[in-house]
């Protein structure tokens, strides 16, 4: 069983997601996908969302399907944000990890850093080139390819979670797959160098944070069975 675990704003029927679970079930594994938030009248919104609300979501998931079939191993696998959602979980009730291009905090420590250094006025904590703070609505403005409003509770779970040795308390089979073409390649390498064996690391080259350049999504894809082959098919002791 794969758990599949979103990055930020997406949700389990995003393309990424949806063609990851047709691919693993034709490789042999069953996979379990689950929204974060949604449309829904009574769904929870993402302005109300922290990373500690999404790893509760998690541990949530993973003990159902434990106490349900606790013979079936089950491997998380977390893209982005959902990378730093597993390493946040404290039960660890899984069996393997698949990172693929995982947040980590240094990245925003850079630029905040980079930010500071031209004596630009910091008004708000996060604020930064594309992040603002909207104060009529009382959020934060990512400013990217489109905008994305996320509340400030979220982005300080976020931004000040100690990544590092994260990885470190993680005591399961772990692949961090990176995307060759972004800035968190090198926080991935810092990730394997500090993981618990058995561990491996893989860049695809070329690749953006999304996967969504050429043919590597489908690299991604084998990537993980290859993981999955190897520790999701039989149960790790603890």
């Amino acid at each position: 069983m794969v758990v599949l675990v979103n990055c930020l704003t997406a949700g389990k029927n995003s393309t990424k997601y949806y063609l990851a679970a047709r691919a693993f079930e034709q490789a042999g594994h069953s996979s379990f996908r689950y929204d974060q938030y949604g449309f829904a009248d009574d769904a929870r919104k993402f302005l109300d969302c922290t990373v500690s609300i999404h790893v509760a979501d998690l541990e949530l998931v993973v003990d159902t399907l434990r106490a349900e079939q606790p013979d079936r191993p089950i491997t998380v696998v977390g893209h982005s944000l959902g990378g730093l959602t597993i390493l946040l979980t404290k039960r660890q009730l899984f069996d393997a990890v698949v990172l693929w291009d995982a947040t980590h905090t240094g990245i925003w420590q850079e630029r905040k850093a980079s930010r500071n250094a031209t004596g630009s006025a910091v008004e708000r904590e996060f604020e930064g080139e594309h992040t603002r703070w909207e104060p009529r609505l009382g959020c934060y403005r990512f400013h990217w390819a489109y905008d994305i409003l996320v509340s400030e509770a979220m982005l300080r779970s976020m931004r000040t979670a100690k990544c590092t040795p994260l990885i470190g308390q993680l005591h399961k089979p772990v692949k961090l797959i990176a995307a060759g073409m972004t800035p968190l390649v090198s926080w991935q390498q810092v990730y394997y160098e500090l993981a618990n064996d058995p561990k491996a690391f893989v860049v695809i080259e070329g690749a953006d944070h999304n996967f969504t350049v050429g043919e590597t999504m489908t690299e991604l894809f084998a990537e993980t069975i290859d993981w999955l082959d190897q520790h999701g098919r039989i149960l790790t002791t603890t």
